[in-house]
Formats: structure tokens, C-alpha cells, sequence
């Protein structure tokens, strides 16, 4: 059984596009998050909206992460909403990525070192 685990305010300012972006995003970020951590408790993601009178809109987008270890949080400020979203969720992984260590990104490179070094 899935179980959404993302709040979020500030959806009301969103039109119909921004919230078919943020449906997209919001469910491939979460299940990253959760790969990571193993025990998520919730996500909630702040979604806020500057200069309504012109054309363009400036968002501020924050996700909080808190799960039974610790909470994690990022942030992100800018003229495009996709590129908004995707710059807080990549913040909040990177802080989970340089808590836990949860990436084998280094493990080829040691490995190699290793071979190298007997030889």
C-alpha cells in the first residue's frame, strides 16, 4: 500500500500546468528521498509566490524533510517553477547524501586505487 507522504502549501497559486510539473517532480524526488532514507515520515513542501501583478511570477519553494533520525531541509528562489522544484529537492538529497552517505559513487574509484596501488 502506497501512502502519500507530501503536504504542501501554497498549491492555491498554482495554475494547471505548475501543478502537472509539480505532480511529476514531487513524486519522482519523494521516491528518491525515500530510497535514501528508508524511514520517511513526511515531506512537506512550501511553495510561495512573488510579484503577482506582472507576467512572470518569482517562486520560493522550501522542503522539509523529516523522517525518525533527522530532519532535513532546502530551499530555493527563482523565475521558473520546474527549475525551483528541482533545485530544492536536489538540496534536501544532497543533504541526506552528505549525512548518510548513501551514494557508492566513490567505491569504483577506491576500488580502482586499490588494484592500482598492488601492482
Amino acid at each position: 500500500m502506497k501512502v502519500n507522504l507530501i503536504l504542501e502549501r501554497g498549491m492555491k497559486e498554482l495554475d494547471e500546468k505548475e501543478r502537472f510539473v509539480y505532480n511529476k517532480l514531487s513524486s519522482e524526488y519523494s521516491a528518491k528521498i525515500e530510497r535514501q532514507l528508508k524511514t520517511v515520515n513526511l515531506i512537506e513542501v512550501l511553495i510561495k509566490d512573488y510579484s503577482k501583478e506582472g507576467k512572470s511570477k518569482k517562486y520560493s519553494i522550501h522542503v522539509k524533510v523529516f523522517s525518525n533520525t533527522r530532519n532535513f531541509d532546502g530551499g530555493a528562489a527563482d523565475w521558473d517553477f520546474a527549475r525551483t522544484l528541482h533545485k530544492a529537492f536536489i538540496k534536501v538529497i544532497n543533504e541526506i547524501e552528505h549525512e548518510f552517505h548513501v551514494s557508492d559513487k566513490g567505491n569504483e574509484f577506491r576500488k580502482f586505487q586499490r588494484r592500482r596501488a598492488r601492482k
